[in-house]
């Protein structure tokens, strides 16, 4: 007879918490109920109802006001209670219940330390479970009402745990947001932020299928700021999820987003304003010149009056020929050959190729300005410069984007080209920079062309003529590429969007004229077929001696 008390007194106590005010006085009945099946449960009797009743409701305690880590203990509560159902199938509904509130809050404890991409996957498969775990308490209400009565005042409880943790993930979007504040992915940040900001329930298959697809279309466009040589990792993984189970498919993109977080580099830009845009046409001379390098970090130019020599005589071509702006090789200049420089071509932009100072790769901006222009500073090194007992290049942290008369440009020394370029696709500027010391042409230049397919805009890339590929990018109607071809600026068959390009050994000068108006490929009007807007004019090389 105790042990019918005492489990009619557990099961009172179940009355009262349905019946609660609070949440405190709910946990309280339920505290109680369970220490009142608890002692049921020691009682030794053939028929025991609290075999049942104290592993089960012990297993929605713990799911409802225990803090995560408790995994394991719900786990064998909920085995003790299957054992104890006695092929009831109201009790397996009820446990089902639980099951799914379990998997609810483990999902959204994931969302926690998730990418913060993967995080619609992870609520997504946490709404299920609520929906489902809402669905069996509906079925189980005839057979165990009081059951079904106490799992229902729960729920609030537990669906405001999730909710915290969504508040977390929220404020972990922002923190994304403010990270990416001042750099190319500025953007980008803010919709992913604002994407978790506006996560809904999802409560059916169909409403998940395309969640998931906006998640793989989230990652696509976060695979194209990787790397060139980075990026089949990631790009062929998105391709393989058609036909994949829900579950595979947010594991894929999971695995995804952390190869993203692994090799991805979002730079700083920060705006220097020299001046407004004043010309629409902007002549720009693209030099190659010889030269070779100590052995010795920091490396500077052995026969240094030979390559002020040249570079010199490269300055007075571009001079005489009435060039805007001048783009030397990287480590190729001295640092006190900047004033004579300034002194002597006041009218020109100089991106004066780069030279060590204090451990740093530095490419100076030369031009005639009352204000004080920031040097643009190496943030990638090459393999030369990266130590393997110490190390040696102090890398920088900003790229600038130069505000001048004559348009809207970046400078990207070397390797920064080939792993930072991918981020200003689409960016407001009109030209970018590549001073390089670098034999990797083809890879440099494979990434200029999808640079420049993808964004109009303009790529010029100064080598030294060891290794030859000093060249110029822009978006030209192909019907001119022939006349290119005949004159020694392209090869014939290539569809690619370098216009011009020195070859190795030789010393030589590209200088062209770029459209700042019209950089993409431009379509005769009707009315004048014959006045097509050309976006680059005028190319053509010039022997330096």
């Amino acid at each position: 007879m105790q042990v019918n008390a005492n489990h009619s007194l557990g099961k009172a106590s179940i009355l009262k918490a349905t019946k609660a005010q609070s949440d405190f006085e709910f946990m309280e009945e339920m505290e109680n109920a369970i220490e009142f099946f608890e002692r049921s449960s020691n009682e030794i009797e053939f028929f025991n109802p609290s075999k049942f009743c104290l592993p089960f409701y012990r297993s929605f305690y713990a799911v409802t006001f225990k803090k995560e880590g408790t995994e394991d203990e719900i786990q064998r509560y909920l085995t003790d209670a299957k054992d104890a159902t006695k092929g009831s199938k109201n009790k397996e509904t009820l446990i089902k219940v639980v099951e799914n509130l379990a998997n609810a809050l483990t999902e959204a404890h994931k969302m926690q330390d998730a990418n913060l991409d993967t995080i619609q996957h992870y609520l997504n498969i946490c709404r299920q479970y609520c929906d489902s775990a809402a669905d069996l308490i509906v079925d189980a209400a005839d057979g165990a009402p009081g059951a079904a009565q106490v799992l229902q005042r729960g729920l609030p409880i537990i669906d405001k745990q999730i909710k915290e943790l969504i508040q977390k993930i929220k404020e972990k979007a922002e923190a994304v947001c403010r990270k990416t504040q001042g750099t190319p992915l500025e953007k980008l940040g803010r919709a992913t932020a604002r994407s978790v900001k506006e996560l809904l329930p999802i409560n059916d298959i169909l409403a998940l299928t395309m969640a998931l697809d906006n998640m793989t279309s989230i990652a696509r466009g976060w695979c194209e700021y990787l790397p060139t040589d980075k990026k089949i990792n990631a790009c062929e993984q998105l391709k393989n999820l058609t036909g994949m189970e829900h579950g595979e498919q947010g594991m894929a993109i999971v695995s995804v987003f952390e190869y993203l977080q692994e090799n991805i580099y979002i730079p700083k830009i920060q705006p220097v304003h020299i001046s407004e845009t004043k010309q629409e046409i902007v002549r720009i001379a693209t030099a190659q010149i010889s030269f070779d390098l100590t052995e010795s970090f920091p490396f500077t130019v052995k026969k240094k009056e030979e390559v002020k020599t040249k570079i010199f005589s490269v300055l007075e071509i571009a001079r005489n020929d009435d060039a805007n702006i001048v783009c030397l090789p990287e480590l190729c200049l001295c640092e006190e050959w900047i004033s004579e420089i300034k002194s002597k071509y006041p009218d020109m932009i100089v991106i004066g190729g780069s030279f060590y100072k204090d451990n740093k790769n530095i490419c100076p901006l030369i031009t005639k300005s009352n204000r004080n222009i920031p040097y643009q500073q190496k943030i990638k090194p090459s393999t030369f410069e990266d130590g393997v007992m110490e190390p040696r290049m102090i890398p920088g942290e900003t790229t600038y984007r130069y505000e001048t008369q004559f348009g809207k440009f970046i400078i990207l020394i070397c390797r920064d080209f080939d792993d930072l370029a991918h981020y200003f696709r689409g960016a407001d500027i009109d030209m970018i920079f590549c001073p390089a010391f670098n034999p990797a042409n083809k890879r440099f230049q494979n990434e200029a062309h999808s640079h420049v397919e993808r964004t109009p805009s303009y790529i010029l890339i100064a080598n030294t003529g060891l290794y030859g590929g000093t060249s110029i990018f822009g978006q030209l109607n192909n019907g001119y590429f022939s006349s290119l071809v005949d004159g020694g600026c392209k090869d014939a068959g290539d569809l690619t969007y370098k216009l011009c390009e020195v070859e190795e050994g030789q010393e030589e000068v590209i200088i062209a004229d770029f459209n700042l108006k019209h950089k993409n490929v431009q379509t005769p009007t009707p009315s004048n077929p014959d006045e097509e807007i050309r976006s680059v004019e005028n190319i053509r090389k010039l022997h330096l001696f």
